[in-house]
């Protein structure tokens, strides 16, 4: 039973910290994850272009694809982790 009380504060002072963390740097967090979605998008562009203009190299084209890729993989992480970090934090505050 002691455990059991113990674990319980401890979660819940974790939850008002991380809600007061959330509370007073939301905005921050979200310009930052709007910065880095953009910037991924930029580099997609970029990419493709690349891939355009390199049609008969095929080290530039495996580079422009393999930026591609990567840039693409990057984008749905980052959608994932906004997913996930929503889903939890509903979880948790809610």
């Amino acid at each position: 039973m002691g455990a059991s009380h113990v674990n319980t504060t401890i979660l819940n002072n974790a939850a008002s910290a991380i809600a007061e963390f959330m509370n007073g740097y939301q905005i921050y967090l979200n310009i930052f994850l709007v910065f880095v979605a953009v910037t991924l998008v930029i580099v997609f562009i970029i990419n493709a272009v690349k891939l355009s203009t390199a049609a008969d190299n095929p080290m530039k084209r495996q580079a422009a694809i393999h930026g591609i890729m990567v840039s693409g993989i990057c984008l749905a992480f980052l959608g994932s982790f906004s997913l996930i970090a929503g889903i939890v934090v509903a979880f948790l505050f809610s």
